[in-house]
Formats: structure tokens, sequence, C-alpha cells
């Protein structure tokens, strides 16, 4: 029996891995400022997408004697700063923190602060005002 192992330690809840899962055996909701991640414990699909995407290597597929149980990972939110939609993991963006540079199109905010829609206005903003005519005096 094929079993789907995930290290609660090392999962993050980037989503990777429910993105590319063929038969959508890992369940992926958020709700209530909070994401679940939901792993099957044995996989019998002829793939290792999963583990292949896991950036941090929590998945590991192989022989198991007997039924691993399912497990269900829960993760806090981060609430956008400017709209106060919760977009990502806290922990994702611990991870992420490091090797991304700290503010977003040369303001003062900083990135890990804004959910992506807000993210894109932001930086929209800085590009229409970079672009904008001098005055002409």
């Amino acid at each position: 029996m094929r079993g789907l192992i995930v290290n609660p330690d090392l999962c993050f809840g980037c989503r990777a891995c429910s993105s590319v899962c063929p038969a959508h055996l890992i369940a992926l909701r958020d709700e209530d400022g909070r994401r679940f991640l939901r792993f099957p414990g044995v996989c019998d699909e002829d793939c290792s997408r999963c583990q292949e995407v896991c950036p941090p290597g929590a998945i590991t597929l192989g022989e198991v004697a007997g039924a691993p149980e399912a497990v269900e990972l829960e993760f806090v939110l981060r609430r956008c700063t400017v709209c106060g939609r919760a977009f990502a993991p806290e922990k994702a963006l611990a991870a992420l923190r490091p090797r991304v540079r700290e503010s977003v199109g040369g303001g003062e905010l900083p990135w890990w602060d804004l959910c992506p829609s807000c993210r894109r206005g932001v930086l929209a903003g800085s590009v229409a005002q970079a672009a904008s005519p001098l005055p002409v005096g």
C-alpha cells in the first residue's frame, strides 16, 4: 500500500500540493481566517507531483504497512492591512520573508502585509506615479 505521509512541522500550508494533485486527493479550504489542508493516508495514484512540488519537502510517498490515517493540518491566515482579507498562512509568509525584498513598489508597506490584490494596486500606483509627466514650471 502506498502511503502519503506529511510532516506537520515542515508543511507551511502553501497549497502547492493540492494544486497539482490530479485526483484531488489533497483537500484545501480557507475558512474564518484559517486554512485547512487534508491529506489522505493512502495514495494509489501513479504520480509523485505533490512530493515534487512541496517547497519544504514535507510530503513523502512510499510503501507502508497497514492503512495510514488521513491528516488535517490547520494554519492561521494573515489578514491584509489594507482590505482586511485573509490571504496566506503566517507560516508560509515567515518562510518566504527572508527570500523576498521587503517593500512593495518602493513604498513603505511590507509585501507580506498585503493580499495579492492590494499588492497589485500598490505596484500599479507606483508605476503610474513613476510614469506621470513632470510638472512644467
